[in-house]
């Protein structure tokens, strides 16, 4: 349902978390610390705690294609459902950041030592992060800019470090 959120499907949804089905990935109000206060209950994400089972129910996409990495097919939702998956397992409380009535929008958001972590999951041909960008600048104080994606390590012009898809499973447990 449209804005239907937490209100209508809270019970379930806390279900489904607690059994360890779904992560639960919260919009912030601003994303500074403590990341725990500023969140939306209302506005959130869903993803599946497994991303074998969340590729088993995309039924009409064939497995192969993301193994084969199929140039026509979009790893977009696989590959940032892996990344929260990661996160969750190491202990993080993701959230996101999304301002309202504009594009802005970062894919993860989390506390580590202390800092905002930014973290944006590129699978695409796009590989361009203005809103990461844009936060990076806007919240220059003990903040951190990940971009995770097929590559190698480094460090852009921004500031943002640019990370192999696998390297959130090696964050250092919360």
């Amino acid at each position: 349902k449209k804005n239907a959120g937490h209100r209508t499907y809270g019970n379930s949804l806390e279900w489904l978390e607690e059994s360890g089905l779904i992560i639960r990935c919260n919009n912030l109000h601003e994303p500074v610390m403590p990341l725990s206060e500023r969140r939306i209950l209302d506005f959130f994400k869903i993803y599946m705690a497994d991303t074998g089972i969340l590729m088993r129910l995309m039924k009409d996409v064939d497995p192969v294609t993301f193994v084969l990495r199929d140039p026509f097919t979009n790893y977009g939702a696989v590959m940032e459902n892996a990344v929260a998956m990661a996160l969750s397992i190491k202990g993080y409380a993701v959230s996101f950041y999304s301002k309202r009535d504009s594009t802005l929008e970062v894919d993860f958001v989390i506390g580590m030592a202390g800092k905002v972590v930014f973290i944006e999951v590129k699978s695409g041909r796009n590989k361009r992060s203005k809103s990461l960008n844009t936060l990076m600048n806007q919240y220059a104080r003990d903040r951190i800019g990940l971009k995770v994606m097929e590559s190698n390590v480094e460090l852009d012009d921004n500031g943002v470090l640019h990370l192999p898809l696998y390297a959130p499973c090696f964050f250092d447990d919360n």
